[in-house]
């Protein structure tokens, strides 16, 4: 995989587009702000493929944009700032392109299931998990000051968002399934050979020590 997006970025990587994570959020900020002035119907952005069927195509992309807050301004502050320190942290790592391609990617797949469910709803912070536990695989012992006072590795944000995305594996919900299903895709797109890599190696090493002793 990893020589396969070296290729695709030597041929596309002039077009990858700067600051997308920050692009997203702003784009979320713009319609929290038009939603809370009640001159906006937010429902009208949502990831429903029944809706794009029957004309609302700009749902396939619009959800993007959709404010998860709850209409709690602390908790949208919150979740704006992690998504944006994490994305920065996976183009700093990974440069513009392969950061583009991993966040897009996750969109797509989530896209493209919703249309195993028509009646189904999907929001943009069904992405966060994904780029949580990306973020925790490549940095695992940084630490974050949670609400500036709590320091706490990346490695347990990426352990709860796993622990998150396995308990909608078996939620029984297409809601919390198929989220989790392009999560998992990702994943194992860009992180899947050296995670098997990983393993392999502990396995020869365990061996090694088996054979020592003996």
């Amino acid at each position: 995989m990893h020589e396969f997006l070296d290729k695709l970025e030597r041929k596309f990587g002039s077009h990858a587009i700067q600051h997308l994570t920050l692009i997203i959020i702003v784009g979320q900020v713009i319609i929290y702000l038009f939603a809370q002035s009640g001159n906006f119907d937010i429902s009208r952005i949502i990831l429903n493929s029944n809706a794009i069927k029957q004309g609302e195509w700009w749902r396939s992309f619009s959800f993007i944009f959709f404010p998860t807050t709850g209409g709690n301004i602390i908790f949208a502050l919150f979740y704006w700032y992690m998504f944006w320190f994490f994305g920065k942290g996976l183009e700093e790592k990974w440069g513009l392109f392969k950061s583009n391609i991993f966040l897009l990617c996750g969109y797509f797949f989530l896209v493209a299931l919703s249309f195993l469910d028509p009646a189904g709803v999907y929001f943009a912070w069904h992405i966060m998990p994904m780029i949580t536990i990306a973020f925790a695989i490549i940095y695992p012992e940084f630490e974050l000051n949670l609400y500036g006072v709590l320091p706490v590795k990346s490695k347990w944000f990426g352990i709860l968002s796993a622990l998150f995305i396995a308990t909608n594996l078996f939620s029984g919900h297409s809601e919390g399934i198929f989220p989790s299903v392009a999560t998992i895709l990702c994943i194992i797109m860009f992180f899947g050979e050296d995670l098997l890599h990983n393993i392999k190696t502990r396995q020869r090493r365990a061996k090694f020590k088996r054979d020592m002793k003996q």
